[in-house]
């Protein structure tokens, strides 16, 4: 099977793209499958999966984007981008229909085979859904996030351990934000790893903080053991807030963009997140209050009561089996 991924990642987009579509194909691909990514522009691009082949082009070309897509000649596309218009989208589907979309914009119309949506959607987003996006086949909700390293749930984790991971960008230096309230006496017998993401740039010099440990961009299945042995998780509301349910973490989440909040409003409701707001707006005095309450058991172990009735990512292995019945050789 040939798999052609048309994927947005860099600077002002974030990894969370790239990272979703990469646990897609690993579960859609065969030992003699041949996968090729388009990536939106080049840029100084960190630890891309050596097992692929790259191309890079402006998704404003159509035309040049359309040639490499009739020079590959595809099985399958996978289509995961804000940036990628209709317009384009409509003259693919042209080329080929077997197109699956990826999103967590609910404003972006596709034409597909397969749309792929796990976010929380009710009654209205759905409908709204109904209207712009044309699918033989639609997956939507948590039960469809991607799910990986599932061996690793349930594992034992250490006490003390908070893992913080505020995205691929570092939007509104919400890093550093966050961890002038860490550098307390009140945290000394917490243990802090901290993954600084692809574009995050930090002065680490000024972070040697004795419970501090700091790793520059891990591969996924490093970042998940560490998520797994960690009893607190500290995220941006994006990929990494799913993972941490799977994982059943108790969370504190700050949003770095607006398609986050009406999956944050959700679990915020539901008393399963500790969300203290936007990066932007993110006040030192006003959320030291929060993030010291949320480190006390009676506070943060009320969370894990209600992760369980979400079903998130149980029918992932559902959506690859539909997927993959089309392509079998």
């Amino acid at each position: 099977m040939k798999i052609l991924a048309i994927v947005s990642l860099g600077k002002g987009v974030g990894s969370g793209h790239y990272g979703r579509t990469i646990k897609l194909i690993n579960h859609l691909k065969e030992k003699k499958s041949k996968i090729l990514f388009i990536l939106n522009k080049k840029e100084k691009f960190k630890k891309l999966d050596n097992n692929f082949k790259f191309d890079f082009e402006n998704f404003k070309n159509e035309g040049s984007v359309l040639k490499k897509i009739l020079d590959f000649d595809p099985d399958l596309i996978i289509l995961d981008s804000y940036i990628l218009s209709y317009s384009l989208n409509k003259k693919i589907y042209k080329i080929n229909e077997n197109i699956i979309s990826i999103d967590d914009n609910l404003n972006k119309r596709h034409i597909c085979k397969y749309y792929i949506n796990y976010n929380f959607i009710d009654k209205n987003l759905k409908e709204k859904i109904f209207q712009k996006v044309y699918s033989k086949k639609k997956f939507i909700g948590p039960k469809y996030f991607f799910s990986s390293n599932l061996n690793l749930i349930g594992k034992k984790f250490k006490r003390g351990q908070v893992l913080i991971f505020l995205g691929s960008t570092n939007e509104n230096k919400i890093l550093e934000k966050v961890l002038s309230i860490f550098n307390n006496k009140k945290f000394n017998k917490l243990n802090f790893k901290i993954i600084l993401g692809s574009y995050c740039k930090v002065n680490i010099k000024r972070l040697k903080i004795k419970n501090f440990k700091i790793y520059k961009t891990l591969p996924q299945k490093k970042y998940l053991n560490i998520l797994s042995n960690s009893e607190f998780f500290i995220t941006s509301g994006g990929v990494s807030v799913w993972e941490g349910l799977i994982f059943k973490k108790k969370m504190i989440v700050i949003s770095t963009a607006n398609n986050q909040l009406n999956n944050l409003k959700n679990l915020k409701e539901e008393k399963i997140i500790n969300y203290v707001g936007k990066s932007k707006n993110f006040n030192h005095n006003k959320n030291k209050k929060k993030i010291f309450n949320f480190f006390s058991k009676r506070n943060s172990n009320i969370m894990l009561k209600d992760m369980n009735k979400f079903k998130i990512g149980k029918k992932f292995k559902e959506l690859i089996f539909i997927i993959k019945k089309n392509y079998e050789t």
